[in-house]
This record gives C-alpha cells, structure tokens and sequence, in this order.
C-alpha cells in the first residue's frame, strides 16, 4: 500500500513543484503582459485555439466543441522488433468513437475498436480456435474539461468510462466489465514547452479468481496508474512529446505489483488528419524499478498511427 501512495503523490507532488516554472513566461509570441495574458487564458477559447488543441496529448481534444455530434476514426499498428520469432508478428487495430457535446465543457462518446494480427502480410492466429480478426469490448464514457481560473493550469479533463465485455478475452475469463476515473492536466507553454499529467483508477469485475486466456494466473482487481511528461511544440503543427509512467495493480489476493514505463512520441496534423509514431518501454513487475529512464533490452515497442475527426 505504500507504494500505492507513493504512485499517487509523486506525480501530484512533481507537478505542483514544476507547474509554477513552466508558466514563468507568457506563451511564445506573446508580447502581452504578464496581467493580459493571464487574462486571456481565463477567457473562452477562440475555434483558432481549439484547433491548435488537436495537437494534443489526450481523447478530450478530439472532442466536439459545441452541441453537436462527432465521429473519431483511427487506425494503428505496434511492433516488437526485438520478439524472437523467427517470423515476427504485428498488431493492427482500427477504430471508431461516436460523440455528443452538450457544451464546451462535457461531451460523451462511445466506441469499439476491430484488431488482427499480421505475418508477412498475412493474417494469423495464435490458436485454432481463435478469431482472425478481434473485437474489442465496447467503452461508453463522459469527458468533463474546463480551464481552472489559475495561471499554473490550462486545462483540466476528467473522463468517466464504462467498459463492457465484448472482447473474446473478456468473455472467456468471465469478466462483468469495468469502471475507470482519469484525471488529465496540462500546463501553459512556456517557450514551447509544457507539462501533462494524468492519473487513472480502474476497477475490473471478475467472476474467476484465475484467469483462463493468462494460464490460470491470478486475475486483478484495481489498477492505478500515473503519468507526468513535457510537450514541445516543434513547428505549429508539429509536436514531441516524453512521458514516464508507473502502474500498480492489485490482485484478487490483496497483493500489489508494480511497473515503470517511459514513451517518446511524435505529432502531426496534416489535412486534418494527425499521425504520430512512439517508441515504448516497459519494465517487468519483478524488477521493481524506479528510474523510468530504463531502455527495456527485451522488448522494443513501435508504434504508428493515424486519426481523424469528422
């Protein structure tokens, strides 16, 4: 349990230190004074500001802005090149969200998402008895942003989902569904930079202490997860973006495991369309690291892909 506090309130802590810093200047290009710009970000964002906000780090962006309904589409793919099959394997998933804004503030959307696994450009399974081609369970949820009235924070998402088993795993293990809570921040840019935050609680229904897809390994309940990182805004639709990330499951016995990750991802908007490529690492529970900068020497994720709002 103390490494569930731990989890919480370093990145909390992290972001109270760094916030004020980030926000010493006013954004790049601003000539303004300090007393007009903070004035300015306490005002309703223009559709120019909204637009500029598609670069972004969060399923929020992508929202509607105004009474209205809205289709998501995307598309990806992940790789592991350091997978030691001799032919190497990659996952692609393709999906869609419908949305509702009631207002600026609060929209809703629901959303499934179809996957398939390739080699050499064919269609496989691991078993028999698999599908080819895989559905994700079905996620219904409310997105509630608004701009606290504080120079050190632009804006403040809270996401409510609902996830209900659709997926073959799912149904195999028996799953009722499950409920998350992610809270997402992010700060003003200061010379182009800027800082996010985001922490989530998931809570997963089981109906089997042990999981039949996982070999009979223990099954979880909660998930907590927390994650702090910078945004650099290379060109004006061009952006960077370098997060560290920690989880802490518990399990259906009261034990907790630990893991730490880190992410180097870039954006784009071209068309209206925005395509970003990442490289992940994860460290395995056992090992219990605390340095997020590790560099996993057993696995390599890739991982590109595209999005489109309509």
């Amino acid at each position: 349990m103390n490494n569930l506090v731990k989890l919480i309130c370093i990145p909390a802590l992290a972001l109270s230190i760094l916030l004020p810093l980030s926000a010493a200047g006013a954004e790049s290009g601003d000539k303004a004074s300090k007393q007009k710009s903070v004035k300015a970000k306490l005002k309703e964002p223009s559709k120019k500001d909204l637009a500029r906000k598609k670069i972004g780090v969060d399923q929020s962006d992508f929202m509607p802005s105004a009474n209205s309904f809205g289709l998501i589409t995307s598309y990806s793919l992940n790789y592991d090149d350091l997978q030691q099959e001799s032919r190497k394997s990659v996952n692609h998933r393709l999906g869609v969200a419908g949305t509702y804004s009631f207002n600026r503030s609060l929209s809703t959307y629901a959303s499934l998402s179809v996957s398939h696994q390739t080699q050499d450009e064919k269609i496989v399974r691991q078993n028999d008895n698999d599908q080819y081609h895989g559905l994700s369970n079905l996620n219904i949820g409310a997105v509630y942003s608004y701009s606290p009235k504080t120079e050190y924070i632009v804006r403040n998402s809270n996401t409510l989902n609902v996830s209900l088993p659709l997926s073959e795993r799912s149904q195999l293990d028996k799953h009722i569904g499950s409920l998350s809570l992610t809270n997402f921040m992010v700060s003003p840019s200061w010379n182009k930079l800027s800082l996010f935050s985001r922490v989530q609680a998931n809570y997963l229904w089981n109906t089997l202490r042990f999981s039949i897809v996982n070999n009979d390994q223990l099954n979880r309940d909660w998930l907590v997860a927390g994650s702090l990182g910078v945004n650099y805004q290379v060109l004006n639709s061009v952006g960077i973006r370098v997060s560290g990330s920690a989880d802490n499951v518990r399990f259906l016995d009261g034990s907790w495991e630990n893991s730490f990750g880190n992410r180097i991802a870039i954006f784009s908007n071209i068309s209206g369309f925005q395509v970003f490529a990442s490289l992940s690492n994860h460290s395995y529970p056992e090992n219990e690291r605390v340095d997020i900068s590790f560099y996993d020497k057993y696995r390599r994720i890739f991982t590109v892909g595209v999005t489109h709002v309509f």
